[in-house]
């Protein structure tokens, strides 16, 4: 996990310092204006040599988002703002391909600093549900795992909202298994957790598909709510 901070220089001019996992300066990002007035962003790797720029695009749906180049201009990514479920706001990152990379989300430590919080997706796919079933020593493809995972696609991503749910799903996923095997109490924590995914995977069974929706957010809330206090 990484983090970034606001900073200003001795001349009063800001930028934005980059930290990695261990706390070491990674690098830093400066507002430009280029000279036809295009605002972007310059990054700088740990060296201070140039690694890349970012620039405010829109779409042809007018959607924005944030297109990221490397050193030699050419694509890297992007970024796209989004809101979960209960109105937090964060930063969904792509790589080149179009793949998610990771989140960014804007906290504030004990003394009041605003700093963004980074987060990479190479957890190795174990989320809460994986994590779950792995606790339990079930396999990869076990019954639980398989239902849920063809609910996924051909349920709950048709729904309205339902790629939101999923991103949703992605995004606080990690953190919530993170903080949940640093509990002392996580043997009867997941205990909690499978019996609760048992239950839905019954009502998916019955084809009563609303309420294993409503059950899953009901358990994601409660679990975010509190973990996100440790």
């Amino acid at each position: 996990m990484k983090k970034s901070e606001e900073k200003e220089d001795i001349w009063g001019n800001k930028y934005t310092q980059h930290y990695d996992s261990d706390g070491h300066k990674s690098g830093t990002s400066e507002e430009k204006e280029d000279i036809w007035g295009n605002k972007y962003t310059q990054h700088y790797d740990s060296d201070g040599h140039k690694s890349g720029t970012s620039e405010e695009k829109e779409d042809i749906w007018s959607n924005k988002y944030e297109q990221h180049r490397d050193s030699d201009y050419k694509k890297a990514g992007t970024s796209e703002k989004k809101e979960d479920i209960w109105g937090n706001e964060y930063t969904q990152h792509y790589d080149s391909d179009g793949h998610k990379s990771g989140t960014s989300e804007e906290k504030e430590d004990i003394w009041g600093n605003n700093y963004t919080k980074h987060t990479n997706d190479d957890t190795g796919g174990c989320y809460l549900t994986t994590a779950c079933v792995i606790h339990k020593g079930l396999p990869d493809d076990c019954e639980e795992l398989m239902i849920l995972r063809k609910f996924r696609d051909n349920y709950i991503a048709k729904m309205p909202n339902g790629n939101n749910l999923i991103n949703e799903y992605y995004h606080i996923a990690p953190t919530v298994v993170s903080q949940i095997n640093r509990d002392f109490e996580r043997e009867s924590v997941w205990e909690r957790v499978y019996s609760i995914i048992k239950d839905i995977v019954n009502l998916i069974k019955k084809n009563e598909y609303e309420k294993a929706v409503k059950l899953y957010i009901t358990l994601s809330r409660n679990l975010l709510i509190k973990y996100s206090k440790k």
